[in-house]
């Protein structure tokens, strides 16, 4: 196992398989990566669509916190009236 390994007696080879068809393997990856990046664009969409919910509902949230404040004012300004 330690001696020298003698080149093979036959030249370089090569195997083909004429079932092989490169062509239909490149369509085929060509067809899955369209396939992906639909998949990308649909998702990437609705990642914008969401984004654009979320802020409309963040500045909602916002509008009613700053009407809620607005009326705990009111109420404590009459309280006070109140108390007085």
């Amino acid at each position: 196992s330690d001696g020298a390994i003698n080149a093979a007696p036959f030249g370089n080879s090569i195997y083909f398989n004429p079932e092989d068809n490169l062509w239909i393997e490149h369509e085929k990856v060509i067809a899955w990566a369209s396939q992906l990046h639909s998949e990308y664009q649909e998702l990437y969409e609705t990642l914008v669509n969401r984004s654009e919910e979320l802020n409309d509902y963040r500045q909602r949230f916002l509008d009613i916190e700053q009407e809620n404040f607005r009326f705990r004012k009111i109420i404590n300004e009459l309280r006070f009236q109140v108390d007085t």
